[in-house]
């Protein structure tokens, strides 16, 4: 898992066609779990560069999250990603400021 997401670290996240009909047919959908995975590993080694990519992926889900929404499209067909997405906010959320915690919250 680790040298999985030191790997998306370096690579980066890109949404492709995020508003292609359907979600999981991008893979887009995935990045729910990157985000978790993350979180994780925050958590478990206290290295800061995962705490900041989580805080960048959730950033950017929200964006996703809410285009498909306002686009009516699907996440995915299935509930896991935007579960483990939750999660990752939740695993992170004594690390964030106030504004931080209210941003991601509301949007």
């Amino acid at each position: 898992m680790q040298k999985q997401i030191d790997h998306l670290i370096t690579q980066g996240v890109e949404f492709k066609n995020p508003l292609s009909r359907t979600g999981e047919n991008t893979k887009n959908d995935r990045y729910g779990e990157r985000v978790s995975e993350a979180a994780m590993l925050w958590l478990v080694t206290k290295d800061t560069k995962y705490l900041d990519f989580t805080k960048s992926l959730l950033y950017q889900l929200i964006d996703y999250y809410k285009l498909r929404v306002a686009n009516d499209l699907n996440i995915t067909w299935y509930g896991f990603p935007v579960i483990a997405t939750l999660c990752a906010y939740d695993w992170i959320y004594n690390d964030l400021s106030v504004e931080e915690r209210e941003k991601m919250g509301r949007d």
